[in-house]
């Protein structure tokens, strides 16, 4: 499934676990060929590291929750926030990188010289079924798919396979799932599937000096906002660490509950999936979907009290000019007004992120920052 706008607003924010829970409608899951869903950039998204990137108690332990309406000050104790030493990477952009850049931006044509085979980095449409143990299982099969050769987004062996064919040419694939696979069902058993290649289309890439100019330049202003976004996500992070959190209050969970439970409705909606088909697809029982709601909501509730007792500390407020301003620049980022914005996000979870943001910025400022000099594609390891 395409990843609606709220995922992407919410991930780019402090209500990250929020992300993580609606990540469960189909955002990111494993393709019907068994293979992990991933865009063709080699630039790390905002989703992946920024202001609040975890919402997980550093300490690990299992906070109380409480009925009572305790103050903030009973519940969450702020640890120090000023002059921390944080290390900023200044990314270097390589030239395989801005290569696969230039790749995976152009214009495609579908391949049309008689003979032809694909080849690594093409993009071929296939269909393709799967049969284990002499049967073909839900989710494995497809008429039309577009896959990119050498994206890694199916199982092992099964891109590799394709290298070679030609339009129209029918081919069995023995492969096997790794043991590792997400879905124990799945996991070591050997498949057999039947491709067969529709289309084969090639990237038109532009090798002039300018245009290779222009995809470094694109690609360190994205690696140079990375950096920025990494630096204030550990900023926040060891803020995070030296604080403790002594108790949740259960009116802060359910208030993220119900955020979370609107989200949710609101994106299977727009995917036209029903409650029922969503727990189904994704091998939930009610009580499985359940217990994520409430750990979700729980880790949420705690950045609250985090958020709170900054925002004392600092003084500021959702009422300040400077979180108008910041709600403004995440509309713009989106390409939506902040009233489409307001629409689509609740206020509780648009508070979480701008509030995240704009205190992270400050903790950055108070912070000693060393930069270090650093490989691009360690950025993107990280990231495995």
């Amino acid at each position: 499934m395409k990843k609606a706008n709220i995922v992407h607003i919410v991930a780019t924010g402090a209500a990250i676990a929020l992300a993580s829970f609606l990540t469960l409608a189909g955002c990111g899951k494993k393709t019907d060929g068994g293979g992990e869903v991933s865009g063709s950039s080699s630039v790390p998204s905002s989703a992946e590291s920024t202001a609040g990137e975890s919402t997980s108690s550093s300490s690990g332990e299992d906070v109380p929750v409480t009925d009572q309406d305790l103050s903030l000050e009973e519940c969450f104790e702020l640890g120090n926030y000023k002059g921390l030493k944080l290390t900023k990477h200044n990314y270097t952009v390589t030239d395989d990188m801005v290569k696969q850049y230039m790749t995976s931006s152009a214009d495609v044509e579908e391949v049309t010289a008689p003979g032809a085979a694909a080849e690594d980095g093409d993009t071929v449409n296939i269909a393709y079924e799967g049969e284990m143990n002499g049967k073909s299982f839900e989710g494995g099969t497809s008429t039309s798919y577009d896959l990119v050769l050498g994206s890694d987004t199916f199982i092992p062996g099964f891109e590799d396979g394709i290298i070679g064919m030609k339009k129209g040419e029918t081919k069995d694939l023995h492969l096997k799932f790794p043991d590792d696979y997400s879905q124990s069902d799945f996991a070591g058993k050997d498949v057999i599937f039947h491709v067969t290649v529709n289309k084969i289309s090639r990237a038109k890439t532009d090798d002039s000096k300018q245009a290779e100019a222009e995809a470094r330049s694109a690609l360190e202003k994205q690696y140079a906002t990375y950096s920025e976004k990494e630096l204030m996500g550990n900023a926040w992070s060891e803020v995070r660490s030296n604080s403790r959190t002594k108790y949740i209050r259960q009116k802060d969970i359910d208030t993220f509950k119900s955020a979370i439970e609107a989200a949710l409705n609101q994106q299977l909606s727009s995917e036209g999936i029903s409650f029922d088909e969503y727990l189904s697809n994704q091998g939930l029982t009610k009580d499985a979907y359940n217990a994520n709601l409430e750990s979700y909501a729980k880790e949420l509730a705690k950045e609250g009290m985090m958020i709170e007792a900054l925002e004392k500390a600092e003084k500021i407020s959702a009422d300040d000019p400077e979180y108008q301003d910041t709600l403004k620049t995440m509309a713009d980022q989106n390409n939506m007004t902040v009233d489409e914005l307001k629409e689509q996000v609740s206020d509780v979870v648009l508070k979480q992120y701008v509030e995240t943001e704009r205190l992270s910025g400050r903790i950055v400022d108070y912070a000693d920052v060393t930069e270090k000099s650093a490989d691009a594609d360690e950025a993107i390891q990280s990231m495995d």
